[in-house]
């Protein structure tokens, strides 16, 4: 498991001196390790590098598909939201805003989504 989140050559380190990004990573193995009927990820990839987040939301739809997991994403970033997602609930200031199929998040007329899916068109466009 450790090989699949890229953590091999940090084994012998102890856990207090890994940077936040393999720690997020290895909190990921140990859930996944575990084999669980569900999963909740808060900000999963977060301090995860650009390459990192690609292999781990791809680590994590495949382990969903193969399990049949039910997986709950909270996350600000969309690109989570669609390489993980099928369904969201988009939340403004704690409430629902709007309720989707992920490949309907584009055509949203609700103006927090559409700002949402700006600001994610902008950042990817940078």
């Amino acid at each position: 498991m450790l090989s699949s989140v890229d953590l091999i050559g940090a084994m012998k380190l102890d856990a207090r001196r890994l940077s936040s990004g393999q720690r997020q990573r290895l909190a990921l193995a140990r859930a996944l390790i575990l084999e669980p009927l569900a999963l909740f990820l808060d900000e999963p990839f977060a301090n995860v590098d650009a390459d990192g987040r690609v292999a781990l939301r791809k680590l994590v739809h495949e382990y969903v598909a193969r399990s049949g997991c039910t997986l709950i994403v909270a996350t600000q970033n969309l690109a989570d939201v669609t390489a993980l997602c099928r369904k969201a609930m988009v939340l403004d200031d704690g409430r629902p805003a709007e309720k989707l199929d992920v490949s309907d998040i584009g055509a949203s007329h609700n103006p927090y989504v559409r700002a949402l899916v700006l600001e994610s068109q902008i950042v990817q466009s940078a």
